[in-house]
């Protein structure tokens, strides 16, 4: 297969055994891409950037909107479970708040209230 023309893009290659540092090192070029590096290579600033394995090697792309989309979702059902979880735990809370001072309000048994002398 040949190739013409100029070819758009950058090869990145990380190499080592494992315990090396390549997925640190992966981590770290994230970082730097998602912040003034996009642009060098044909990025976008503020877009949003995937690392992806495949058979020993990894390609760098950006997120479809549709992928934007099912990230927001899902971090939004996590959100939302998160405080209605919270909202349980509170609601549990409240109910033995009300159950202990209820408690607390009522008479024990077998006790009774002096009865009051009138005045004179």
């Amino acid at each position: 297969m040949s190739f013409t023309g100029e070819r758009k893009g950058r090869l990145i290659v990380f190499e080592g055994i494992d315990g090396t540092g390549k997925s640190t090192h992966i981590g770290q070029l994230r970082k730097y891409l998602e912040g003034k590096g996009l642009e060098e290579l044909g990025f976008s600033i503020g877009s949003t950037i995937v690392v992806e394995y495949d058979d020993g090697s990894i390609r760098i792309r950006q997120m479809t909107e549709e992928e934007l989309a099912d990230r927001r979702k899902a971090e939004l059902e996590k959100e939302l479970a998160a405080k209605s979880a919270a909202i349980r735990r509170l609601r549990r809370d409240i109910h033995e708040d009300s159950r202990r001072f209820s408690r607390v309000a009522e008479p024990a048994l077998g006790y009774s209230t002096p009865s009051k002398k009138p005045a004179r």
